[in-house]
């Protein structure tokens, strides 16, 4: 049977293969038919297969002649958008005849220069609104609950109860309902009915604030990973330069999540494990206006025919068969096909002809995303149910397609939506398109003007820099044969008979109008600014005529009223709407029912964001009203201080006490207050014995410093002894050191006395005896040396006379 089943798959191509393979697994019982019944049978699968791609690729078909009326109708809108790409990339809005000279033909169109305001005015305009709708520590939309169920209570119990039934007879003897029995305690009071109500409401408050933030979070969730805010600016910017931009959203995809974890391998070791989960989650994206094409209306909610322009690889097609709802068998037949861009290729071609900035597009498949309102039929056609004839449901199918082949069709993800997902914002919007105008295009005029009176002040300045020449053609000539002055230069004057030479060779120097032409120029950037609504205070510089904060602020305010109608219609046609199909897609898709309730969706461009400076300096105000104990019983002071630290940009959640634990500290100074009477004598008292106390220890600390003084005192005077005995004793070592000095000198001369003046040893020893006994040993030692010092001298007489005399020849006795 199986070979029954291969054979009827010879020569179907993959889309065909792929959706009778489907059919036949999902009905497993045409397996076990007879040969021929099963033939039978798979031929009726393959016609009805081959009957609904014929009638896909007739749809298809209407589509793409839809989609070329609308590209051929955008035609004058394109062509607007070229001059605004132009004219904010620098190009001249002047003619060619009056922007450059055409003398000799030498256009020297690439060398004049321009004053390029309109990429100025542009990007202030963009940055000033980017800033107010997308600030980088807040949100720009915010999520409370529907039904105030407090209120709900209150109201209830306004308009009365219903009666209560009838309590049965009681025996007599018996107690009353809600009267203790005899010789019981009486019951603590119970709450009434209208209590009951109130508490039971605000529990339910309760939970509703509890699932309102579960769900503010996981929506702010999804817009991170789709990288929301990012988009947003760009939309922003878009709007700004050419009139309009786009997003796309709530759209599902499937994306895939890569988490590590850690477990043992068979070694023992911790090894790193890679786990990719796919995930299916709504994202928005930004829309290039280039590649979007909605039928002509005047609204986006009056559109019934949206095409997107994806520009694809071939790569990027096989990425794509990954997402969910691509058929891969189509997207393989269409690789097989070289790519063909068809109407929209002659139109990027035309574009990158005009416009400086070009498109890269050949070798690109021209996959083209619809979102198309169809009729009961054509959904039959394409397999995408009944409606059993509902006519309240209008059912908005997404169609993926290109070349003819039909790679998905799904209906809105959105069960209720009645609309494309795509949200439009203009700058300044236009009474009969969806497009409206960018700055350049309001800025045309002026810009323009600008450029023709720049033109003119530097060709006023340049001819009248220097001097003009003129000369009598035949008679003068320079020296170089070149006809052009860049400095010092000789000239020939070739008549002789010309003795003034200021007949025939003159410079002149024209009028400088600089001063005029910049007035002029001044004048016309006013009239610029004034004409798109951007005024120089709000380009962040303010004149003379605000000489205080609170005028400046005033003026602000006041020139900003243009850029908050811009915010208040970005909150109006996109923010809004597409933030609650966020909120519906998760009620609808969502796996955490512990989140889901009744919420409103509310935008914050133009109630918070943009008033932040303003706000700021009410609340201070607010809190010198407030500093009066009059109005202070009104105030909510822990809202109020939420509010100041969110107007300075200052996160409250990381320096604020949570309502609990500012009770909780209210509650222990309430204590503390109660138990302050006793509290403060015995206070009293403590401060006193603790000054006793602190005296005494004085005293004794006194006491202390004074004994250690004195005994470091004590120890000073000791070791000052010591010293001075010591020094003593060193004193009269020396002095014991110097007489045996004395001593061996003498002995030394006494020695020499003996051997030269034959004195005895016992008579210097003697004489010694009695100058030691009577204190007279200087007296000694002079006597001593003046005989030592007479005997020398005569013994170098002696000498002298023996080597003289004739007698002793030999010098004997010398």
């Amino acid at each position: 049977m199986a070979s029954t089943v291969d054979s009827a798959l010879d020569g179907l191509d993959p889309v065909e293969t792929a959706a009778v393979a489907e059919t036949v697994r999902a009905n497993p019982e045409l397996l076990q038919l007879p040969d021929e019944q099963q033939r039978h049978a798979l031929d009726e699968i393959i016609g009805a297969v081959r009957d609904q791609r014929v009638a896909a690729r007739g749809l298809i078909k209407e589509l793409e002649q839809s989609r070329d009326r609308i590209i051929a109708g955008r035609a004058e809108i394109e062509q607007r958008w070229v001059e605004d790409v132009n004219q904010y990339e620098g190009e001249s809005t002047l003619p060619v005849s009056k922007e450059y000279s055409t003398e000799g033909n030498n256009r020297e169109r690439d060398t004049q220069t321009k004053v390029n305001l309109t990429r100025a005015r542009t990007n202030m305009a963009a940055a000033r609104i980017a800033d107010m709708l997308f600030p980088a520590n807040d949100r720009n939309w915010d999520l409370q609950p529907l039904t105030d169920r407090v209120g709900e209570a209150l109201r209830k119990v306004d308009a009365g109860q219903p009666p209560q039934a009838a309590q049965p007879m009681q025996p007599p003897g018996a107690p009353q309902p809600g009267m203790p029995a005899p010789g019981q305690p009486t019951p603590a009071p119970q709450p009434t009915d209208d209590q009951t109500a109130v508490a039971t409401g605000a529990a339910t408050a309760d939970q509703d604030k509890g699932k309102c933030d579960g769900m503010r979070e996981k929506i702010q969730n999804y817009l991170d990973d789709s990288l929301y805010s990012e988009h947003g600016r760009r939309i922003i910017e878009d709007g700004c330069k050419i009139g309009v931009g786009v997003m796309k959203g709530p759209f599902t995809r499937k994306i895939r999540r890569k988490r590590f974890g850690f477990q043992r391998n068979s070694q023992g070791r911790m090894v790193a494990t890679l786990d990719v989960m796919e995930h299916r989650v709504p994202q928005c994206t930004r829309v290039d206006p280039r590649f979007f094409y909605p039928a002509a209306a005047r609204t986006m909610e009056e559109c019934e025919q949206v095409f997107e322009l994806h520009l694809m690889s071939r790569s990027a097609i096989k990425e794509l068969a990954g997402q969910d709802g691509i058929d891969k068998p189509a997207a393989e037949l269409l690789l097989r096909q070289k790519p063909d861009l068809g109407r929209v290729g002659d139109n990027l071609r035309k574009w990158n002809q005009r416009c400086v900035l070009k498109e890269e597009f050949e070798g690109l498949y021209a996959v083209w995303e619809a979102h198309v309102v169809l009729s009961k039929e054509q959904l039959e056609a394409l397999g995408l149910g009944d409606l059993d004839g509902d006519v309240d449901v209008i059912p908005v199918a997404e169609l993926w397609f290109c070349q003819g082949e039909l790679l998905r069709a799904s209906l809105s993800v959105l069960e209720a939506d009645r609309r494309p997902p795509y949200w439009t914002w203009c700058y300044e919007r236009a009474d009969d398109t969806i497009y409206g105008y960018g700055i350049p295009w309001l800025y045309r005029n002026p810009q323009r003007s600008i450029d023709s009176i720049w033109l003119m002040l530097m060709h006023n300045m340049a001819v009248s820099s220097g001097p003009q020449v003129f000369y009598k053609k035949g008679i003068v000539k320079p020296k170089d044969g070149v006809y052009k002055i860049r400095g010092p230069k000789l000239w020939e004057v070739e008549d002789e008979d010309v003795e003034d030479v200021s007949k025939v060779f003159r410079a002149e120097t024209l009028p400088n109008n600089a001063s005029q032409l910049m007035e002029v120029l001044k004048l016309a950037m006013e009239l610029g600014d004034d004409e798109i609504s951007l005024p120089s205070i709000a380009q962040g510089q303010p004149n003379d005529a605000v000489p205080t904060a609170a005028g400046l602020i005033q003026l602000l305010n006041a020139s900003n009223i243009v850029q908050r109608r811009c915010a208040k219609s970005m909150d109006d046609d996109l923010i809004s709407p597409m933030i609650e199909r966020f909120y519906v897609w998760e009620m609808l898709h969502g796996e955490d029912d512990t989140i889901k309730g009744d919420f409103a969706v509310s935008a914050r461009g133009t109630s918070v964001l943009l008033h932040k400076d303003i706000k700021a300096q009410h609340l201070q105000i607010i809190a010198q009203i407030t500093a009066d104990p009059r109005f202070a019983v009104y105030l909510k002071e822990g809202e109020f201080l939420r509010e100041m630290f969110e107007a300075a940009d200052v996160s409250s959640e990381v320096l604020l006490r949570t309502d609990e634990e500012a009770d909780q500290i209210r509650q222990q100074q309430a204590q503390a207050s109660r138990q302050g009477a006793g509290a403060a004598d015995q206070a009293k008292a403590q401060a006193m014995q603790a000054q006793t106390d602190l005296k005494r220890q004085q005293l004794e600390l006194e006491q202390q410093r004074f004994q250690v003084e004195q005994q470091q005192a004590a120890e000073e005077r000791a070791m000052l002894h010591q010293e001075r005995m010591a020094e003593l004793q060193d004193k009269a070592e020396e002095r014991q050191a110097r007489l045996m000095l004395k001593n061996t000198e003498l002995q030394i001369m006494a020695a020499r006395l003996a051997t030269e003046k034959d004195i005895s040893l016992a008579e210097i020893e003697k004489d010694l005896q009695i100058a030691q006994s009577t204190n007279n040993l200087a007296q000694f030692m002079g006597t001593m040396n003046a005989r030592l010092k007479a005997a020398t001298i005569a013994k170098d007489r002696q000498e002298m006379s023996l080597k003289v005399d004739p007698a002793n020849a030999s010098g004997t006795g010398i």
